[in-house]
């Protein structure tokens, strides 16, 4: 009988590990997203994927925050609504994001943009501002808004950034962005 146990305890324990452990994660995607991992290219037909939202943002670092808000507002510009990156900004640059979203709106168009790498250079803080150098690269493609599909290849721009953040109740969130592009950006 021990022995009996043990096999189904063992059975289950290899069952949850090939399952991932993780039974909150659906096994299907939601219709019109891009299931976790998949290329930022990914299609139905001809339609665009939109991907799913970001993991939580981390607001308890300066750097960790500038990253949160870089997937964040990825997000929003593909989605075309600033307010869902509006835990990892002041009102001030949700200003700036909302700006952009409305301009590539009047154009027809959506940003589909992943960062590639994020290189933090210093982080300065003094009280409740803190500044992060870094240098980041981005892949990036324009979406139709009408037809739904790609409307340009697969394009890269780097750049040297400076962010100013200002910590908040929840924490740091990014102020303003200085971004000088370090070659061509289409």
């Amino acid at each position: 009988m021990p022995r009996r146990v043990i096999m189904v305890v063992l059975a289950l324990v290899v069952g949850l590990l090939g399952a991932g452990c993780n039974s909150a994660k659906p096994t299907k995607p939601q219709a019109g997203t891009i299931p976790e991992g998949a290329s930022m290219d990914a299609a139905v037909g001809t339609r665009v994927l939109l991907p799913e939202p970001p993991a939580p943002p981390m607001l308890s670092r300066p750097e960790s925050a500038v990253y949160s808000y870089m997937l964040w507002i990825s997000h929003a510009y593909v989605r075309q609504d600033s307010v869902l990156a509006s835990q990892t900004l002041d009102p001030f640059e949700e200003v700036r994001v909302d700006a952009y979203i409305q301009y590539n709106k009047e154009q027809g168009k959506a940003l589909r943009q992943e960062p590639t790498e994020l290189a933090v250079k210093s982080v300065k803080t003094v009280e409740n501002t803190s500044t992060v150098v870094a240098s980041e690269t981005w892949r990036y493609r324009y979406i139709d808004a009408k037809t739904g599909k790609f409307a340009t290849p697969v394009l890269t721009a780097s750049y040297d950034s400076t962010y100013t953040l200002v910590k908040l109740d929840r924490g740091w969130v990014v102020h303003k962005v200085d971004a000088t592009p370090r070659g061509e950006v289409k």
